[in-house]
C-alpha cells in the first residue's frame, strides 16, 4: 500500500508512513512533543459525540468540571501543491511473502478539501457495482484462478487533499489483474453502468447504512469520523436515495482513466 501511494502521489504526506522513519523519530525532542500536544490536544481541536439515553446537561456539566480550559489556537494546515499525474505507474519489491501480492488504482484528481457525502455514496455503489462478489469482474477474475475471495478487496480511499480508488489482494499474475480493472472500465464507459445493478446496489447500501441506526456506538463512531471531514451522517444516509445513475457514469469517466492508474507488486523472494 505505501509503495502504491508512493507511486501515486508526488509529494502529499500522505505518500509518507505515518509512523515515521528512523531518521525522522531519532530526531524527536521533547520539545516537539508538547508543540505537538499544546497545538492539537486542546478543547478548540476536540469534538465530542453523544448517542443513546442520555441528559445533555448533566453531560456538558461533567465536561466544565473535567475538561482543562485552553487558549484559542488556530492551526493551519500546509500542504506542498501535488500535481495530476502519477508519479510512477509500476512499482515492485520483493519481500518474504508466499505469492505475490498487489494494489492497482486510480488517483483522482481533487479540486476541494474533502468529497461531500454524495461523492463518498456515490463512489461506494459504483465499487459494489463494478467489483462486489456479485460484479461480472469478481467472477471474471476467479474463473482465471487471479483472485481468491479471503484476500480480493477494493476501497475509496480519501481525504484532505488527496483520493484514490484501489483494488489489493493476492495473485500470480498482478499485471492480468490490472488489465482487467481497466477493461471493465472501459466496458462500462462504452456500455453504460447496468442500471438493475445500480438500483440493487444503491438499496443494498441504504439499508445497510440504516441498519446501522440498531447501534448508538455506531451512530457516534460515524457522527464523529464524518465531522472531521465537514461531513453530516444523516446526510450522507439520504446520499444514498438521491443518487442517480448519471452521478455514477461522472465518477467512472472522471476517476477510471488509465494514465492516472499505478500497479503496486510484492513479489516472493526466490530461494537458491
Amino acid at each position: 500500500m505505501f509503495n502504491h501511494l508512493r507511486a501515486l502521489y508526488h509529494s502529499h504526506p500522505i505518500r509518507d508512513d505515518i509512523a515515521g522513519t528512523v531518521k525522522s523519530i531519532a530526531e524527536i525532542t521533547p520539545q516537539h512533543l508538547y508543540r505537538c500536544y499544546n497545538t492539537f490536544y486542546n478543547l478548540n481541536n476536540m469534538a465530542l459525540v453523544i448517542a443513546g439515553n442520555a441528559d445533555k446537561d448533566e453531560i456538558l456539566a461533567i465536561c466544565d468540571e473535567m475538561l482543562k480550559k485552553s487558549a484559542p489556537v488556530e492551526v493551519t494546515r500546509v500542504f506542498p501543491e501535488e500535481p495530476d499525474s502519477v508519479k510512477e505507474r509500476y512499482i515492485e519489491e520483493k519481500l518474504s511473502v508466499a505469492a505475490p501480492l498487489f494494489q492497482f488504482g486510480f488517483k483522482e484528481k481533487v479540486r476541494a478539501s474533502y468529497r461531500t457525502e454524495k461523492d463518498i455514496a456515490a463512489m461506494e455503489v459504483l465499487l459494489d457495482v463494478f467489483s462486489s462478489d456479485s460484479s461480472r469482474l469478481f467472477r471474471e477474475l476467479l474463473d482465471e484462478g487471479l483472485v481468491n475471495e479471503a484476500s480480493f478487496s477494493h476501497e475509496y480511499f480519501e481525504g484532505e487533499g488527496y483520493a484514490a480508488v484501489f483494488w489489493n489482494g493476492e495473485s500470480k499474475d498482478p499485471k492480468r489483474v490490472a488489465s482487467l480493472i481497466l477493461k471493465e472500465a472501459e466496458r462500462f464507459k462504452t456500455e453504460g453502468i447496468p442500471h438493475d445493478a445500480f438500483e440493487r446496489s444503491k438499496k443494498a447500501l441504504y439499508g445497510s447504512n440504516v441498519s446501522a441506526l440498531n447501534s448508538p456506538s455506531n451512530i457516534a463512531n460515524a457522527m464523529m469520523a464524518l465531522n472531521f471531514k465537514d461531513r453530516e451522517f444523516f446526510k450522507y444516509i439520504d446520499a444514498f436515495i438521491e443518487l442517480k445513475i448519471e452521478d455514477l457514469q461522472e465518477k467512472l469517466e472522471s476517476i477510471f482513466i488509465e494514465d492516472m492508474s499505478a500497479l503496486s507488486v510484492i513479489t516472493p523472494i526466490e530461494e537458491d
